[in-house]
């Protein structure tokens, strides 16, 4: 270390370090297990396993994290189910404290991010038809276009609305 929250969810995802593992930063009394420290234990759950492909998780968020501002903070990215199918368009929505982006995989292995600043969104919602256990995640732009990314699993849909909600 000094790490930062960002870095230890990274070590985090990869697997060098456990939530067991021991934290200090001042203000704290003690060392204490990371999963007991509040700011990096929210980064943690909010990173846990809602059905997200793992190694797609960590290639996103190394990815978005090349792209974040000095006081931005990923908080959730969720993940569409692809049910094994490569499919063209949106596959990733990840939220962030200052913004949205909208991941795509291009034919050449890479991604593209579409950034929306949370100004620019008029609203962010949720679609679930009956009996589904997947949906779209939708942002409605105050320009009046509409992003949509389907195929995202419940857990993950609600976890992404909440956070929408309170941003």
């Amino acid at each position: 270390g000094p790490y930062s929250q960002n870095e230890i969810v990274n070590l985090l995802n990869e697997g060098e370090v456990k939530k067991y593992d021991l934290v200090y930063y001042d203000g704290l009394p003690e060392w204490q297990p990371i999963s007991n420290v509040f700011e990096i234990h929210e980064g943690i759950k909010n990173f846990e396993d809602d059905g997200q492909d793992r190694k797609m998780l960590g290639e996103i968020f190394q990815e978005i994290s090349t792209l974040l501002t000095d006081n931005e903070e990923v908080y959730y990215i969720g993940i569409q189910d692809r049910g094994g199918f490569s499919l063209k368009g949106p596959d990733a929505v990840v939220i962030s404290n200052l913004r949205v982006a909208i991941a795509s995989h291009k034919l050449t292995g890479a991604r593209s991010f579409q950034m929306f600043h949370w100004n620019e969104i008029q609203n962010a919602s949720e679609k679930i038809s009956a009996g589904q256990d997947q949906g779209t995640f939708s942002l409605l732009l105050h320009a009046g276009e509409r992003m949509e990314v389907p195929r995202i699993p419940k857990a993950q849909l609600s976890k992404m609305a909440t956070l929408a909600s309170e941003l």
